[in-house]
């Protein structure tokens, strides 16, 4: 269920992508051929609009348009050169609007999402490293004392001794030295936002030993919240969503640039694919292992909108058979010319492509052994 959700997500963020492509191509008067739901071989042709046939292809994913020209050909003949409905024969601001069009769309639309899904669970804002309790593990010392989320830890009591907390260092610090004891712990709660409720609740809790810790738990078995969800006015929620989607965007972007300078270093030095990047496939286990999907639909909206920023910040990355490689080219004619730029920009991108496939393969190939080790 969960790769088949994640490949529908996928499969519509690549097709509004496409569909930025398209038409902006045909705003400028590029002869569209083709506009594919899945990637060849061609299964049908569902119908055609304004001159572009609509197909259906084998493989069930994604989606593709098929401009006229979209690359030069030297051997074309001097007719085919000077087709007007090519793309390479469109002024480079009209080539630039095609080929940004694709990524600006799934910024759009992340933005579009971020909004929705901020203005109705707030934005995350940060606990400052408050003990306030986010899950509780079945079964564990903290569910048999009916230990409660969204409640703060503010004190233990040992032999008469009372020890009040602030910070979650503070719990740790005091469980490391009393495990293997019976305590009682102080709460407040319920909490919302960073206020909660001013009456404390006593519970008594077994802090257990490292050796009756499960795997994955830790001695109470709660796991801590790192931040809450700030509700400002609701007609400035949409606004507060989009400025945190630019934010989330901006620690993307140096996010990917600082991915693939590791990727880039590590596979040059002969490391392999370091073990922090993942592909599709990993990228399906870890949400399946969190059970992403199963969370509800703001979840689902909120990781459509987080992949779609990531796809669209991807391709307007300046390498080849991206369409920020494209972009690049474009700008270069204005220093080396177009017609020196249009000799090795066809290879450029098929080798960038060759390149790009290689380093999907080879992830994919590593998620696989990484998933079933």
């Amino acid at each position: 269920m969960t790769t088949f959700v994640f490949i529908l997500i996928l499969s519509f963020l690549v097709i509004i992508h496409e569909l930025g492509h398209f038409f902006l191509a045909k705003k400028n008067n590029v002869k569209v051929h083709e506009f594919g739901f899945g990637y060849p071989p061609k299964f049908l042709r569902l119908f055609t609009w304004k001159k572009t046939d609509f197909t259906l292809n084998l493989i069930p994913f994604g989606g593709f348009v098929r401009l006229e020209g979209e690359e030069y050909d030297e051997n074309a003949s001097e007719k085919e050169k000077k087709n007007q409905t090519a793309f390479y024969n469109k002024s480079a601001k009209a080539r630039l609007a095609i080929a940004a069009a694709g990524p600006l769309v799934n910024i759009i639309y992340a933005l579009f999402i971020f909004s929705i899904v901020f203005s109705v669970m707030g934005v995350p804002t940060d606990l400052q490293n408050r003990p306030r309790i986010g899950e509780i593990s079945p079964e564990s010392p903290a569910a048999v004392a009916e230990l409660k989320p969204d409640y703060e830890i503010v004190g233990f009591r040992l032999y008469d001794e009372e020890i009040k907390i602030n910070k979650i260092e503070e719990v740790i610090n005091f469980i490391k030295l009393n495990q293997g004891q019976t305590v009682e712990v102080s709460l407040v709660g319920p909490c919302q936002q960073l206020t909660c409720a001013e009456k404390i609740i006593t519970k008594e809790i077994y802090l257990r030993t490292e050796a009756e810790i499960p795997a994955g738990q830790g001695s109470m078995g709660v796991a801590f919240s790192d931040f809450y969800f700030a509700k400002g006015p609701w007609y400035l929620r949409p606004f507060q969503g989009m400025i945190y989607g630019f934010q989330e965007a901006y620690q993307m972007v140096v996010m990917i640039l600082m991915s693939l300078w590791i990727l880039i270093s590590d596979i040059i030095a002969g490391n392999g694919v370091p073990d922090g990047i993942a592909g599709p496939i990993g990228i399906v286990d870890q949400a399946s292992n969190a059970g992403l999907f199963e969370q509800g639909w703001l979840t689902i909206l909120g990781f459509s909108g987080m992949l779609s920023l990531n796809l669209g910040i991807m391709n307007l990355l300046p390498i080849p058979a991206l369409d920020g490689g494209r972009i690049f080219f474009i700008f270069l004619e204005k220093f080396l010319g177009k017609e020196k730029v249009r000799r090795f920009e066809g290879t450029a991108h098929l080798t960038g492509f060759i390149i790009l496939l290689g380093l999907i393969i080879l992830i994919s190939i590593r998620d696989v052994f990484r998933i079933f080790q």
